[in-house]
């Protein structure tokens, strides 16, 4: 089916991915290491959902 590759899909693009489970739902929460910026610092991106 189409169904069930949803995490997989994050954890392939992402470059690091936590999940939590506990007895009010899931949290995904995902990270990625963006390109320095003209100052030479790095950025970093992140993201969370339910």
């Amino acid at each position: 089916g189409w169904r069930g590759r949803g995490l997989l899909i994050i954890r392939g693009l992402s470059d690091d991915t936590d999940i939590r489970h506990d007895d009010t739902g899931t949290t995904v929460e995902m990270r990625w290491r963006l390109p320095s910026t003209p100052e030479g610092r790095a950025r970093h991106g992140r993201r969370g959902g339910a």
